[in-house]
């Protein structure tokens, strides 16, 4: 009774930025329950034009100094990875002592890559030369370990620039995650870095978003990967509820129009960009 009409496509990707314990914060549940949890959320199928697409790994992002221990135990769950690191809301934070635990922690099995660490001149949360000085002793860190950078900018395009070009190889592999940057900053990089990402997240699908729009139409779908930034910034149709992995399929839909191919062919090519980036 098996017929080629009746099996149902299956297409698996990776988040590649989420916060874990942010959505279990906001959720008001505890970290003890994510595998119940992530079976009817982060890792059920959503189903577009007869393809189920399953979130299947998902890369948790600790850069709190505060929730390390969170992202220790969130780190033990089959199909998670973690990076570790510090935001630069908490660069006022950084110590001897810090960056020591991060380097602990980097070199982990199952730790995919040191962040997100950057720069934030929007909120400035930290003094900006500290910020600066923080990432710099990050990259330096990160670098000698060996293992990607996943970078947050905001409103610091021209520093963010010349601190990776100054510091970082230009063969190294680096996430730039939830780009909302210029098209000129997103192309100067993916040059000068051909082993550079620019992670694209629900934002896409807002019609506020013309410039991330304008990124994807121009950078090329082999530098892009999915991710959420959960539980930040659900996409549309979605937007106003917690976002977690298994919304994902909502922002390649959108990348897809975009760049007028099929949503199966966006999650397939990020599929790839992802395994040649984290080597999961």
């Amino acid at each position: 009774m098996s017929s080629s009409s009746s099996v149902r496509r299956v297409a698996r990707f990776v988040d590649t930025h989420v916060h874990i314990d942010l959505i279990f914060s906001k959720l008001m549940i505890t970290l003890d329950q994510f595998e119940s949890w992530a079976v009817d959320n982060a890792f059920k199928a959503t189903n577009i034009g007869g393809t189920d697409f399953v979130c299947d790994k998902l890369i948790h992002i600790c850069c709190d100094p505060n929730t390390i221990e969170n992202a220790d135990m969130i780190s033990g769950f089959d199909n998670v990875y973690c990076a570790y690191g510090t935001h630069p809301h908490n660069a006022k934070e950084y110590t001897d002592e810090l960056e020591r635990t991060l380097i602990e922690r980097v070199r982990r099995e199952k730790t995919v890559a040191w962040g997100e660490m950057g720069l934030d001149y929007h909120y400035k949360h930290s003094p900006i030369d500290t910020q600066k000085r923080v990432f710099e002793r990050q990259l330096r860190a990160a670098v000698e370990i060996g293992k990607p950078l996943v970078i947050h900018t905001r409103e610091a395009e021209e520093d963010t620039i010349d601190i990776l070009k100054n510091i970082v190889p230009s063969d190294y592999k680096i996430h730039l995650h939830c780009f909302t940057s210029s098209k000129e900053m997103a192309m100067n990089l993916i040059e000068y870095f051909p082993n550079l990402y620019i992670g694209i997240t629900g934002v896409v699908t807002f019609g506020s978003a013309k410039s991330v729009v304008e990124v994807v139409q121009s950078v090329p779908i082999e530098r892009l990967v999915l991710e959420t930034d959960g539980p930040f910034m659900a996409p549309n149709p979605l937007r106003g509820k917690t976002c977690h992995s298994g919304m994902i399929p909502h922002t390649a839909k959108k990348i897809a129009t975009i760049k007028g191919i099929t949503t199966d062919e966006v999650v397939a090519r990020t599929r790839e960009n992802t395994l040649r980036l984290y080597g999961i």
